[in-house]
């Protein structure tokens, strides 16, 4: 899998560093960054891909843009230089155009294009990011953080069984990234709608599965009844009622105990149509409340 993306302009300034892998640590990709473009600076090609350790990496020199990435050594060198030469078929105009902010999003596209995508869908602080750490067996965070933009992870291999790409868009719930919206959502095979089981936040929700069956027709819909640990939260039945889709409760208490995940999983699969997995891999779980 590509762990990372580097982008730079023709003056070889870093435009745009994109982890999209977990092997890597942020320290790591900093330096893979610094190393390999000096390294390519006396590249005689336009394209071309060498093993680095336990890493291929592939880069591509052009008037306008150099792209560096970074994979797992088991990944197709063909592959890669695909990926590569479709990158920068696509980047290149952003940068003419001086649409730098998109870039990002273009490398998530590419990376995982193959890949099935769940987005997370709701207003902030409604847990969203705790549900995806909860889907990821990631630590719950103790601290609650807005996602900016969006963020995307990649479920490991053997949550939902081998064989499985499935990866998690985070989107951030602030109304000043409403206009993107769209575009987070377009191509998602699941859309999970997160409520805190308030009045509010649930009417939010019932008011953009519009927006969500605009960008993502073909999209599975799940509700989460999320925070029913909270005295004025609706039942899962009430908020299942006004959402109209399939709706399962949730709430802060409930990361204590492994069924909290199950049920996230469980819930995943029906809504995926997958197979039910009883020998799902029953690791540590950390325990906090959901935001």
């Amino acid at each position: 899998m590509i762990q990372a993306v580097f982008v730079y302009d023709a003056s070889g300034n870093l435009m745009v560093s994109q982890k999209t892998g977990r092997v890597l640590s942020d320290c790591d990709t900093d330096r893979f960054s610094h190393v390999m473009f000096r390294m390519i600076h006396s590249a005689t090609s336009e394209i071309e891909c060498s093993v680095l350790g336990d890493f291929t990496i592939c880069y591509l020199v052009s008037e306008y843009v150099t792209l560096i990435i970074i994979a797992e050594r088991s990944d197709s060198e063909v592959s890669l230089t695909r990926t590569c030469q479709k990158l920068r078929e696509r980047i290149v105009p952003l940068i003419r155009q001086g649409r730098l902010c998109e870039i990002s999003q273009v490398i998530i596209e590419n990376v995982y294009e193959m890949s099935i995508k769940i987005s997370l869908f709701g207003l902030p602080a409604v847990g969203k990011t705790t549900i995806s750490c909860l889907i990821m067996r990631d630590r719950i965070p103790l601290v609650h953080n807005a996602t900016i933009g969006v963020e995307v992870k990649m479920v490991p291999e053997g949550i939902f069984g081998p064989n499985r790409g499935l990866v998690l868009w985070d989107i951030g719930g602030q109304s000043r990234f409403s206009s993107i919206w769209p575009r987070y959502l377009s191509g998602s095979s699941l859309v999970i709608n997160i409520t805190d089981s308030s009045l509010r936040s649930t009417l939010w929700s019932k008011k953009m599965l519009s927006l969500v069956r605009k960008s993502a027709p073909d999209a599975a819909l799940l509700g989460v009844a999320n925070k029913q640990d909270l005295p004025q939260a609706l039942t899962g039945s009430r908020v299942e009622s006004i959402l109209g889709i399939p709706t399962i409760e949730l709430c802060a208490i409930d990361a204590l105990s492994s069924d909290t995940r199950e049920t996230m999983h469980n819930a995943i699969r029906d809504a995926l149509g997958m197979p039910l997995d009883d020998s799902e891999y029953d690791g540590d779980s950390a325990s906090a409340c959901v935001f």
